[in-house]
């Protein structure tokens, strides 16, 4: 059977039954093209009601799911695609968004113990930003292409920026804004059969955490818990060999 318990969620091999979410979406939007197809540029609003907020956490057995009963996201989604000459090809895109759970009386909050852990208590997290939602996104990339006879060198360069996020409900732990560098130098042979790729990502060794929350390590309330954080590459580099037959 399904353990009941006090709080939205318990620290055991069972967890509480939770509620689907659902979500209203409304969205408009434009494509256009322009000068001779060289240049594409697209755009969209959007407005996301949700209710029923599923929101995850990380028990001692594994990962668990609770509800919190209302939020709102909205903002704009823009992309542009830019061919100044036939070698060279450039993509920006940015996306605005303003994400809040309206109301949210059932989450968790943490709050640091004097040996270092935490403890964890029900909290009003209404009017809080939603967990893994940054305000903006900017993404650019460009390819270039050098003819080399039969065969062809393609260069590529990408940049990536995110302003940071909330991980917990709470706002308690964040992580903060990183850039992101991507490079490569691809070298395709004739009729595009090999290709070998000189690569490297995340060039200026940035930390970010793809995982960072808390862990609840007991069942009294209120709850200990620990926070755990694993991060996502650092700066790697390699070399890819393609065929095709």
């Amino acid at each position: 059977g399904v353990q009941t318990c006090a709080l939205p969620i318990c620290v055991a091999l069972t967890v509480p039954p939770f509620r689907p979410e659902s979500i209203d979406a409304y969205e408009v939007g434009f494509k256009s093209t322009l000068l001779d197809r060289r240049v594409r540029f697209n755009g969209a609003f959007y407005y996301y009601d949700y209710k029923d907020v599923q929101v995850k956490l990380q028990v001692a057995t594994g990962t668990a799911t609770y509800n919190g009963p209302s939020a709102e996201i909205y903002g704009v989604d823009l992309d542009l695609e830019v061919k100044p000459t036939d070698n060279l090809y450039m993509k920006f895109g940015y996306q605005y968004a303003h994400g809040k759970y309206k109301d949210f009386t059932g989450a968790l909050f943490a709050q640091q113990a004097p040996l270092g852990y935490y403890l964890v208590t029900p909290g009003d997290a209404s009017g809080n930003r939603m967990v893994l939602t940054p305000k903006h996104t900017l993404a650019a990339s460009a390819f270039y292409d050098i003819d080399l006879g039969p065969s062809k060198l393609t260069l590529n360069g990408s940049y990536y920026y995110n302003s940071g996020y909330f991980t917990e409900p709470d706002n308690l732990l964040k992580q903060k804004s990183y850039n992101l560098v991507n490079a490569s130098v691809k070298w395709t042979g004739p009729n595009e059969n090999v290709s070998v790729t000189v690569w490297g990502q995340n060039l200026t060794n940035t930390a970010v955490a793809n995982v960072l929350g808390m862990q609840l390590t007991s069942q009294a309330a209120p709850y200990n818990a620990l926070a755990r954080v694993s991060y996502a590459p650092p700066r790697t580099y390699g070399v890819t060999l393609g065929f095709k037959y």
